[in-house]
């Protein structure tokens, strides 16, 4: 297959040169890209056709994919993602890292930078993030965003199950008031959102030197504010937010994480909570609120197939909402 896309790479570019105004030719390591993005895209296609197939022919197709590609150390398949990544053309430290990742049966790997561990340590304390903005109007100067936090400790597992809520805190973005803000988006209110929860973590007392997870809804502001994306916009307040970040990594020993809010899972509605929060602070409601015994109660159990769990929402409908979206 490497030596077929190889020649269909080969193949476009003779083609050019017959065109009435060929354009220039690809230099070779531009070439030797295509070919690595052909043959990735080809290996995904066979793995999902193996894939959907497995319950028609027992896991025949899996099997043989994984005899011609994954045996040799040609690619890793990703169990937890569903997907192929071809190794082939990596280096031996990459093919290493992809081929340790594809092995990990405990789910720890980390696939994202800065991902808590399977079990986070006692006395973590999470803080789901939101934010909220609207889209500038033409001639007319941005309108406010919002920002909501909520905290959590103690309880079960990732989602705090029958921990407690410890904070609720909401506020506004204004253009040219809000220090290191010179103008507003819905991504400006994501980003406060995590830099107010980090904020808080460096200067609560109560809660000062525990673990810490940060959990999000946006990819942007959660990966600028660590540094692991390169910011384009709002660049003062990510630089004050990546400051923030290493001081509070620095004071926690490492124990600083960040995760996405899945909205399969029972901690998604703390996500809502902070959301409600971001919408009423882009309306202009202030809100700093200490929790002190206040129980979160445990995911219901869903009769369907006897574990907890919450039910899923149409995408778009928010939880006990009859429909709309965000």
């Amino acid at each position: 297959m490497v030596h077929k896309a190889l020649l269909h790479v080969i193949l476009q570019e003779r083609n050019k040169d017959a065109a009435p105004r060929p354009k220039a030719r690809l230099s070779a390591e531009r070439m030797y890209q295509r070919v690595q993005n052909l043959v990735q895209r080809m290996a995904s296609q066979r793995w999902r056709r193996a894939w959907t197939s497995r319950h028609a022919d027992g896991g025949e197709a899996v099997d043989k994919f994984r005899r011609r590609w994954e045996a040799p150390g040609l690619a890793a398949v990703i169990r937890s993602e569903n997907n192929v990544r071809v190794t082939l053309f990596m280096r031996d430290a990459a093919r290493e890292s992809w081929r340790r990742r594809a092995a990990s049966d405990d789910g720890n790997y980390k696939y994202q930078q800065h991902a808590p561990p399977s079990r986070l340590p006692p006395g973590t304390v999470s803080y789901y993030t939101h934010g909220h903005g609207l889209a500038r109007k033409k001639g007319k100067p941005p309108p406010p965003a919002g920002y909501g936090v909520v905290a959590l400790t103690a309880g079960d597992g990732h989602d705090h199950a029958g921990g407690q809520q410890i904070l609720t805190l909401g506020g506004q973005v204004v253009a040219g008031v809000t220090p290191r803000v010179r103008t507003t988006t819905s991504n400006l209110g994501h980003l406060m959102g995590f830099i107010r929860a980090l904020e808080w973590a460096l200067v609560d007392p109560d809660t000062r030197g525990q673990p810490v997870c940060v959990r999000y809804e946006s990819e942007y502001a959660a990966n600028v504010c660590t540094g692991v994306w390169r910011a384009k916009k709002h660049r003062e307040a990510v630089q004050y937010g990546r400051g923030l970040w290493a001081q509070l990594k620095r004071a926690l020993g490492g124990k600083l994480w960040m995760q996405h809010s899945g909205r399969s899972s029972f901690g998604y509605r703390f996500t809502e909570q902070a959301y409600a929060l971001a919408v009423g602070g882009q309306q202009g409601t202030h809100k700093c609120e200490r929790h002190v015994g206040v129980n979160v109660g445990r995911a219901p159990r869903d009769t369907r197939n006897g574990h907890r769990g919450t039910k899923r929402a149409r995408p778009g409908v928010r939880a006990g909402d009859t429909g709309g979206g965000r």
